[in-house]
């Protein structure tokens, strides 16, 4: 482990009287500390899943109302999408996997990481450290 420690190179901290010649600066500009030393972390035991399907509604949203109206937007009741995610033996662990899209759209890629689906489950794997099963 590294410690930099830095300062502004215009304000040097220095101190002088005002009939004597200007002092050097107090501290260098650059320091470097070395730590021999370690941490130790204690490792927590991933939990088993306490489902293994979730189904859940993200409703349609009126994102921009025009020029000027670009903050205000709105969900739209009754329409939306239903997205359900299932832990999946058959995936490698830590994986996603879009199976199906159903609806009337052809043009959503069932690619996780071309789908904000997708991306949004790869995310939150890594975020929580998921690394027991696939989804």
């Amino acid at each position: 482990m590294v410690t930099l420690s830095y300062q502004y190179p215009s304000m040097p901290i220095s101190y002088f009287h005002p009939k004597s010649k200007p002092s050097r600066p107090l501290f260098s500009k650059v320091s470097i500390f070395r730590c021999k030393g370690s941490v130790q972390t204690l490792m927590a035991v991933e939990p088993e899943p306490i489902f293994t399907s979730v189904k859940t509604f993200a409703p349609a949203t009126v994102a921009n109302l025009g020029p000027g109206f670009e903050f205000l937007g709105f969900a739209v009741g009754g329409l939306g999408d239903h997205v359900t995610l299932c832990v999946d033996p058959s995936i490698l662990t830590g994986e996603v996997l879009i199976s199906e899209i159903t609806g009337t759209t052809t043009k959503l890629s069932t690619n996780p990481l071309q789908n904000c689906a997708g991306i949004a489950a790869i995310a939150t794997i890594k975020i929580l450290g998921v690394i027991s099963v696939g989804l």
